[in-house]
């Protein structure tokens, strides 16, 4: 369990060959608890905005004056994000020992 936390308990009772109930009592009784991870959502600050309004400015100016500008962009990570599969909550769970830190 130390070295690989985000087992399911179906999955260590298979491992262990024992009932899925017997699992829940020792994990419970060692300390174990499942953990979920939560996404939070980053607000953009007023100074991350203003750089970025500032950046998408200076790529304009650019572009106005070299019509080559635009040859030059390289776009990275359209399929990275379009394939993205993000794990369920119980996937991206894990356990955790009842005083650990996430």
């Amino acid at each position: 369990m130390d070295r690989t936390r985000d087992w399911t308990i179906a999955e260590l009772a298979d491992e262990m060959n024992i009932g899925y109930g017997s699992v829940q009592a020792m994990l419970k009784r060692l300390g174990w608890r499942r953990l979920a991870s939560r996404w939070v959502p980053i607000e953009m600050t007023c100074l991350i905005r203003t750089q970025r309004v500032r950046i998408a400015n200076m790529a304009l100016n650019k572009l106005s004056n070299d019509r080559r500008y635009l040859t030059r962009i390289v776009a990275i990570g359209e399929t990275i994000i379009r394939n993205y599969q993000p794990l369920s909550p119980l996937q991206s769970s894990e356990w955790r020992k009842k005083k650990e830190s996430p």
